[in-house]
């Protein structure tokens, strides 16, 4: 099969075509003479059934007319039916009902063809939705002898960090020599390999590490540097597995935004325009985007779909009863549902439990919202985004900022190549303490084109140094010009973050204190700004 949707994952036949394991090729055959269209047709089942037995047992060289009458057909039938066309005849009833078959059951993750002038059946693994990546143990550029070590830990903690995302298949850390004599099949059947090298020189180490996609591709690369001297070692590659585990593994890191790029989610093509477009909006919240992604999850959703998905739609409910308060009850409804369903398939899966947290904080049970996004760091897989998620929690729930703001400062921390969206509580946090300048630059990676709350920040702050004239350029740019569109920007602002009061005050006075400037008592705001 030449579609470039199937993919090699282990062993492959001549075609190139990846080969599933006995197993799962007898337990497809299993799955598929249980269902009405076989059971109806007991020819087409022994057939089946002998053909693929036989290729299983390595004897396709055995399976002709011959001996496909001997073994399937029925010991009463005439001599005349026992012709080579009245084989031909049967098997091609064969051939269309496996199309049929597939065409039901596109998930099916074994496929079973028989080509046309063969009675041979051919056997495929269907490509996995979640992308496998090997995980090679870092090369020694020179190393000191005493941190010769590192390269065998980091990788192998990476493995172990990776495998531990439920949406990734894992395999390492291999011996780059392990990879070469085992190609080209093996390197081909990865999607992702996962490579670097550590150098030591003078009592200072590098580990770099690059990110290929399975045709070679250099997706990320990143080098972490430490001085051992005045760094515990075991440390420093806990620094190193966390940064790249999180940029990586984490659901809006670089993987998937790759797989985003390049439609390789899941041969699912709705499934496959659902994250695509869920990974476009988080960097951007923009609204128009939120729609958008509303509507492919709900068109590829079903009470089939994974955890994570189900997860997801809830939380992009809940998000739209902020958004469309008439509609409120009607998504609320809806977040329910498929929180209900996430949770029940999977109990333990950190999305599962943000989606029923946010629900419940949106219900108004701060209580039980708190338990669940308490639960959050504890579980399995809890990746950047669910850490960051964790610490809204806290704030969202009245919890200790500072113990909120620890969270989220971890998981930006875990993951250099978050959505600039995430930078919106460091610059409320920088604020809050005083930190002007550092509230500034922080607010300027905010980044939000569809909305003015990276704009409000940088006025706040740009006010509280005494530069009212850029301050009032900020608001104008994003089309605040009264006193009344500056709040409907806070409500809105209010509404998204929940934010404490005193915050959301001080901020909205700042900005107030802004647009007098920009009508001309620039005075005011500046002494204001020195008060």
């Amino acid at each position: 099969m030449s579609d470039s949707r199937w993919r090699n994952v282990g062993d492959v036949d001549d075609s190139g075509d990846p080969r599933p394991d006995d197993d799962a090729v007898r337990e497809q055959l299993t799955a598929m003479l249980s269902t009405a269209r076989f059971q109806r047709s007991p020819r087409s089942s022994a057939i089946l059934r002998f053909i693929v037995d036989e290729a299983l047992a390595g004897r396709p060289y055995q399976i002709n007319a011959r001996t496909i009458v001997a073994n399937a057909f029925e010991p009463d039938q005439e001599e005349g039916t026992l012709s080579e066309a009245a084989v031909r005849v049967a098997v091609g009833r064969l051939r269309r009902a496996l199309q049929d078959h597939y065409r039901e059951h596109e998930t099916d993750p074994v496929v079973i063809t028989i080509p046309t002038g063969s009675y041979v059946p051919r056997l495929v693994q269907r490509p996995s939705s979640r992308p496998s990546i090997a995980v090679i143990v870092f090369d020694d550029l020179g190393a000191d002898p005493v941190h010769a070590h590192t390269r065998f830990g980091v990788a192998d903690a990476l493995a172990g960090r990776l495998a531990a995302e439920p949406h990734l298949r894992v395999v390492g850390a291999l011996d780059p020599i392990d990879l070469t004599t085992r190609a080209p099949q093996t390197a081909a059947g990865f999607d992702y390999i996962l490579s670097g090298s550590v150098r030591s020189v003078d009592g200072a180490i590098r580990v770099a590490v690059q990110l290929q996609a399975g045709g070679g591709e250099v997706v990320w690369s990143r080098s972490v540097d430490a001085t051992p001297v005045s760094t515990d070692l075991l440390g420093f590659e806990d620094d190193v597995v966390n940064e790249v585990a999180g940029a990586l593994g984490d659901y809006t890191g670089i993987i998937n935004r790759h797989r985003a790029h390049t439609g390789a989610f899941t041969d699912d093509l709705a499934t496959n325009e659902a994250w695509s477009r869920f990974l476009q909006f988080m960097p951007t919240l923009e609204t128009e985007r939120f729609w958008t992604t509303l509507e492919s999850f709900e068109q590829a959703v079903d009470d089939e779909s994974d955890a994570r998905m189900q997860a997801v739609l809830s939380h992009l409910y809940c998000t739209a009863s902020a958004l469309d308060p008439g509609k409120a009850e009607e998504y609320l409804d809806g977040a329910v549902h498929w929180a209900r369903r996430s949770l029940a398939q999977a109990p333990n899966d950190p999305h599962a439990s943000w989606a029923m947290g946010l629900l419940q904080l949106l219900r108004g049970h701060h209580d039980l919202a708190r338990v669940e996004f308490d639960r959050l760091p504890t579980l399995p897989a809890a990746n950047p985004s669910l850490l960051y998620g964790a610490g809204l929690g806290k704030i969202w729930t009245g919890g200790p900022w500072a113990a909120g703001m620890a969270l989220i400062e971890r998981a930006i921390e875990r993951h250099p190549a978050h959505p600039g969206s995430w930078m919106i509580y460091p610059a409320h946090d920088r604020y809050l303490r005083g930190d002007y300048v550092g509230a500034l630059e922080t607010a300027r990676s905010v980044n939000l084109p569809s909305g003015p709350i990276g704009a409000i920040l940088r006025a706040a702050a740009l006010v509280r140094l005494g530069r009212p004239a850029p301050a009032k350029e900020e608001l104008h740019d994003v089309g605040i010009d009264s006193t009344e569109s500056l709040a409907t920007s806070m409500t809105a602002m209010r509404a998204a973050l929940l934010a404490p009061p005193e915050i959301a005050d001080r901020i909205e006075r700042d900005a107030l204190s802004a647009l007098a400037a920009k009508h001309g008592r620039q005075g005011a705001a500046t002494g204001h700004a020195r008060a």
